[in-house]
């Protein structure tokens, strides 16, 4: 038993509504910029499908590749092609934590997907044993009842086995409470309403609000002085032969309240679980620490691109290769994401064109890196091997060593000398220039008349 009897009657709903979501999202740049962000890292390189190109001749694969181009999932022109759904379900899981969409006419025979409003999913309705029986929408206050054997429901991040999936941004829109048990705003609220009040603070510290006390003045010259001062411009200028005393309010910040926006600050873009809004913002930061915090955004980036590859292969790809008379198993498509290559090159690859010249220092480590080698921040490595002398040997086996060790090793060693130039080399040998490289020509010529 996984849903308490009553919830099965009254159905269970979002921790946080799908409209405080999505308004979060509209309206505030921080969670803006996160959410797009993530999105955009998580599409910008594309994706591509790989299959047995030995079952009947790649027609499977022939046929998904279609599929991807062509699925219309909405009425309009462009509504068309996985990828422009992608773009729309990954910012929805982002901030939401849900998508939903409809299979049409039915499972078993699709052709159409329908991408569903998420603002207008209200509740789930499920069995104890936590079977999905209903889902409930709601559209200016009708409600609609959804098969859930024709949906494709993806929840992003579920906990406790609750039907719905949270987002990114679940802790800074969600209701929460204190320690006595009464309710604080969410943190997006919190925020804004710390906006809006800095906004009320800068307003009446350029316009302080004032009290003009007049004497021997009656109602109604009264009320045509008070609306001469009703909000006036910051540089407006009043005449007046009544005799006036002014009391003007000091405005300004709070002690200690500018350590108070910048906690609030740091916990909002911990919440938001990505670099992009601090690496815009902050000056503090170096190529290395910017390097750590793009790796680290990365890891939500391939968790999001796992969850959606695995949930099209199981729910979308398998359908469209069994209605068309396709074994999955034996057709075995799988969803990539990047840029398609009919080449897997290697280590040796690189150093390969990196001797040859064809390549520069700083493509050969990107290139490494993306095959998942850890390399030290490039613009130490430049540093220490502008100050370094090289052998001169193929360039990807160099050893560079700096003049300070060149001067401490033995000349005698043989393992480096001060100076690597080949006609240097020869005459600490004893030899002509020319000699270095040849062999002796008695050593190897056959004796005469052999």
């Amino acid at each position: 038993m996984i849903v308490p009897i009553y919830k099965t009657t009254i159905g269970e709903f979002p921790q946080a509504s799908f409209i405080s979501a999505i308004e979060a999202y509209k309206t505030d740049p921080d969670v803006f910029n996160a959410v797009n962000f993530i999105s955009n890292a998580t599409l910008s390189d594309g994706f591509y499908i790989t299959g047995n190109a030995d079952y009947k001749n790649g027609k499977a694969i022939d046929l998904i590749n279609d599929f991807n181009r062509n699925i219309r999932w909405g009425n309009r022109r462009s509504e068309k092609g996985l990828m422009r759904l992608y773009r729309i379900i990954t910012k929805e899981l982002l901030y939401g934590g849900n998508t939903f969409i409809e299979m049409l006419p039915d499972p078993n025979h699709l052709q159409l997907l329908n991408q569903i409003e998420l603002s207008s999913i209200y509740k789930i309705f499920r069995s104890v044993t936590g079977d999905i029986t209903k889902i409930q929408q709601r559209v200016g206050g009708v409600f609609n009842d959804l098969d859930p054997d024709n949906i494709i429901h993806i929840p992003w991040l579920q906990v406790d086995r609750e039907p719905f999936g949270l987002g990114l941004i679940q802790p800074l829109i969600s209701p929460r409470y204190d320690t006595r048990g009464r309710q604080i705003p969410a943190f997006y609220r919190i925020k804004a309403s710390l906006e809006y009040d800095i906004w009320r603070m800068v307003h009446r510290k350029g316009v302080p609000r004032s009290i003009f006390q007049f004497e021997n003045i009656g109602d109604e010259k009264l009320k045509e002085v008070q609306e001469e001062l009703k909000d006036p411009d910051i540089d407006a200028s009043f005449a007046t032969p009544l005799k006036v005393d002014i009391k003007t309010e000091v405005a300004g910040p709070s002690q200690g309240i500018s350590n108070l926006i910048l906690f609030l600050d740091k916990r909002f873009q911990a919440g938001l679980q990505t670099p992009i809004n601090n690496l815009l913002n902050s000056s503090g930061y170096t190529e290395a620490s910017a390097r750590v915090s793009e790796e680290l955004g990365g890891l939500i980036v391939k968790d999001l691109q796992l969850y959606i590859g695995e949930t099209t292969e199981s729910e979308l790809y398998d359908r469209i290769l069994l209605q068309n008379g396709f074994d999955p198993n034996q057709a075995k498509i799988k969803l990539h994401w990047g840029k398609e290559s009919s080449y897997e090159y290697t280590i040796e690859d690189i150093l390969k064109v990196f001797d040859r010249k064809l390549i520069s220092t700083k493509n050969a480590r990107e290139m490494m890196r993306s095959m998942g080698l850890k390399l030290e921040d490039d613009s130490q490595f430049e540093e220490w091997l502008n100050q370094s002398k090289t052998a001169t040997v193929a360039t990807s086996q160099q050893i560079a060593v700096s003049p300070n060790q060149v001067n401490a090793l033995p000349q005698s060693s043989g393992l480096i000398s001060g100076n690597m130039q080949p006609n240097t080399q020869a005459k600490n040998q004893g030899m002509e220039p020319g000699q270095i490289g040849r062999e002796d020509p008695s050593a190897t010529s056959p004796p005469k008349g052999a």
